[in-house]
């Protein structure tokens, strides 16, 4: 169902790189349900660590140019950071924490749009947990004719309460030998492998964020270091 788990630098970037995977309705599902309940797991560990490295995005950020973190505000980011509930909130409280901490430099594309990607990417990103966090192991027995049954196997599919995403029953797309036998209208349907393959995505951009958060911090001259980099290579001019 999922095409590749590797990811170049590139391609986390990417609006398709997110995408959920697309899904054969005749295709049969794991034979148990435990694989899935381990692989949610893991995703969702994942998906804290990621969380944890915004958080300390968010404590950097919140210091002055060539300022040091201390207990106090360490612990007051820490806390305004996570009483936040909503991804997408905390993620716009780092975008505006980030154009205050670079200051004039922000307005320079070489600075700002690595940030601007990353916070786009765990965006996309939080689409694919939520489903995955929101999900719940299901399969069925579907009648094909008098004394003929097939199981589907087990899948991570939407509840039927979440409307946005569930297809419509009316109208909405349905394969007369789907497995699932058209009762679950989930938009996606994720095997173990979709979901180990989204947990390594998860910590692939973790790893890009810590990279970033190295690359904010100050350097000698009391500014970031990656507007120092790019300084010494000549893709900035000193203000």
């Amino acid at each position: 169902m999922t095409k590749s788990n590797q990811a170049t630098k590139q391609e986390w970037m990417s609006d398709a790189f997110w995408q959920q995977p697309t899904f054969d309705p005749t295709e049969t599902g794991e034979a148990g349900d435990q694989g899935i309940y381990l692989a949610v797991g893991l995703a969702l560990s994942c998906w804290e660590e990621l969380e944890d490295r915004l958080a300390d995005m968010f404590d950097l950020f919140g210091t002055e140019q060539g300022g040091k973190i201390t207990n106090h505000s360490y612990q007051m980011g820490r806390h305004m950071f996570g009483i936040m509930e909503s991804s997408s909130t905390r993620i716009r409280m780092l975008q505006v924490a980030a154009s205050l901490y670079f200051g004039h430099w922000w307005s320079h594309k070489p600075v700002s749009d690595p940030y601007t990607k990353l916070f786009e990417a765990v965006m996309h990103a939080s689409h694919r947990r939520n489903e995955i966090a929101h999900g719940r192991a299901t399969q069925a027995e579907v009648h094909r004719g008098e004394g003929l049954s097939k199981r589907s196997g087990f899948f991570l599919t939407s509840p039927r309460y979440a409307i946005k995403r569930n297809e419509p029953y009316y109208g909405g797309k349905w394969h007369p030998d789907d497995v699932l036998g058209g009762i679950d209208r989930s938009k996606y349907r994720y095997r173990m492998k979709d979901i180990i393959v989204f947990s390594e995505k998860f910590r692939l951009l973790a790893a890009k964020m810590l990279e970033l958060l190295i690359e904010a911090a100050h350097g000698e001259h009391k500014i970031p270091k990656i507007v120092e980099r790019l300084l010494s290579e000549g893709k900035l001019r000193q203000a």
